[in-house]
């Protein structure tokens, strides 16, 4: 049984937006201190001022375990700059609701759907229903499940959708990301590329171990998390976005169940929804 508290998610959210106005963006303009350094560290095209996305029914419960879920990626990799929470709640509502639902989706929210899907107690798949949750009488969608954070608030590209940030940016924004997961608390962290998780795991007091679950402490919670390579890695035996790959079979699914069973929820098993 799946159980939400959007009132609770409207708080935080209220908190993440008062903390942007301080620290980030004031009436459409970037306000970081560290911008200057970080602008100076990186000659290519950079877009400053990018807020994370969470869900409306953010704060979950799955048969009363709390399941606040974040996937941490490192940034955007793209434009615009001074993208707001409300624009980026469109982009993900976006992707949630296109045409073609999944198959219009990029590689990494590919990733993301297949993730979300295993915690919320389903297997990996593409079809619309195993994209949907019961909460009480009204019925959501996955993406409306969590939140997607990125360790940074800019992104330094070379004109392509690869990040390029610099040490210092990484360095910089960790305060910026501890900040925002005090708020948020999660009880999952899936962090989805292993170059960065240095300095996630940094951030959160965790070994620096990747494809492993780690136990972590944040706003007073205890949660569980797991760095995994990104969706969208080029070699096809290592990248997840289709279900066909084998990463996903071979760890992604694995390591997902580990978290669930160590929240005492039990694996996912069988080839359909189980919710």
């Amino acid at each position: 049984m799946i159980a939400t508290e959007p009132t609770t998610t409207a708080q935080r959210q209220s908190r993440l937006d008062q903390y942007y106005a301080r620290h980030v963006m004031l009436d459409g303009k970037f306000c970081c201190g560290h911008f200057t350094e970080c602008r100076a560290s990186h000659s290519g095209p950079y877009f400053e001022g990018q807020a994370h996305y969470v869900g409306d029914h953010f704060d979950a419960k799955v048969d009363g375990v709390p399941m606040r879920i974040v996937v941490v990626g490192q940034e955007y990799g793209h434009g615009p700059a001074l993208t707001d929470a409300t624009a980026r709640a469109k982009m993900i509502q976006g992707s949630a609701h296109a045409p073609r639902g999944f198959a219009d989706r990029n590689p990494h929210m590919k990733g993301t759907t297949h993730a979300l899907r295993v915690l919320f107690g389903r297997t990996p798949g593409v079809d619309p229903a195993g994209e949907t949750l019961d909460v009480g009488r009204v019925q959501i969608h996955l993406f409306d499940a969590f939140a997607l954070v990125n360790l940074l608030l800019c992104s330094a590209t070379d004109g392509t959708a690869r990040g390029r940030a610099t040490d210092t940016m990484l360095s910089n924004c960790l305060h910026h990301f501890t900040s925002v997961m005090e708020v948020l608390q999660p009880t999952v962290l899936v962090c989805q590329g292993k170059g960065f998780f240095w300095y996630v795991a940094e951030a959160l007091g965790v070994p620096k171990k990747k494809e492993s679950v780690f136990s972590f402490r944040c706003g007073g919670v205890d949660g569980f998390g797991v760095c995994l390579n990104h969706p969208s890695t080029p070699r096809w035996e290592w990248a997840w976005a289709n279900p066909a790959q084998p990463y996903l079979a071979a760890r992604v699914l694995p390591l997902l169940n580990e978290v669930r069973d160590r929240m005492g929820l039990g694996p996912v098993e069988g080839n359909g929804s189980t919710l």
